[in-house]
């Protein structure tokens, strides 16, 4: 479990480390996106207390949550539901979690992000994949085109 998210933080690290001057001019911005270059570390605070031992429960929860779309076909509404309701779930126990027992609502919130961004990461090739139909009407139009 931790080894997966070990990699997983390794890869962003890369991507992080080149974008540095990125981000510190990004971080001079006032109002941020939350996909600018400044809210990135935020989602690496979340990858590193996910990696502490106190976190294996969270974890857990986390995995089984991915592995159990594996057992359905895909389905852009019922996955939807399914996605926020996983995540208003793990905000209650990422609230009562010990590893934010001090955290401000800001962190709380910045940690509920990087968990979403971890699905959708997760989940991207079912969420946002094309269905075989989608595929054969894309080459036809490509095709025409």
């Amino acid at each position: 479990v931790n080894q997966l998210v070990r990699r997983i933080s390794r890869r962003a690290r890369g991507h992080h480390e080149a974008a540095a001057g990125e981000a510190a001019a990004a971080r001079e911005v006032a109002m941020e996106s939350p996909t600018s270059a400044a809210s990135r570390p935020d989602f690496y605070d979340f990858l590193d207390r996910m990696r502490r031992p106190a976190a294996a429960d969270l974890f857990r929860s986390i995995k089984s949550f991915l592995v159990s779309f594996s057992f359905h076909e895909p389905n852009a509404e019922e996955d939807g539901g399914k996605v926020q309701a996983f995540l208003t779930e793990m905000e209650g126990a990422i609230r009562g979690h010990p590893l934010w027992a001090n955290a401000t609502n800001q962190e709380i919130d910045h940690a509920l992000e990087g968990l979403e961004k971890y699905i959708m990461t997760k989940l991207f090739d079912r969420t946002f994949g094309t269905s075989a139909e989608d595929a054969i009407t894309d080459m036809e139009i490509s095709q025409k085109i």
